[in-house]
């Protein structure tokens, strides 16, 4: 992130971390759509509403950020998924 800072604008930098932060959660709120029922503190419905909002802010974020970010995380689980298949045979 310090390399972001003194290479590029500190808008470009805030635009990262503010797509990451709300992608984290989004991800967060589908662990909490998958949650058991019984296991479940608040309903169904507000995590599939924090779902949305979290994905429509994150790729509200302003410039670029969200289109790279996202590039970025595709190509990352793409090489991950990858080295897996070539680990296994």
């Amino acid at each position: 992130a310090s390399i972001l800072v003194w290479t590029g604008s500190l808008a470009a930098v805030i635009g990262f971390s503010s797509f990451s932060v709300l992608l984290y959660y989004s991800i967060a709120h589908l662990s909490a759509i998958a949650q058991p029922q019984a296991e479940r503190a608040f309903p169904r419905v507000l995590s599939w509403i924090g779902l949305v909002l979290c994905l429509w802010l994150a790729f509200a974020v302003p410039g670029n950020a969200a289109i790279i970010s996202a590039i970025i995380l595709v190509v990352a689980v793409a090489i991950r998924a990858i080295a897996r298949r070539s680990r296994r045979g």
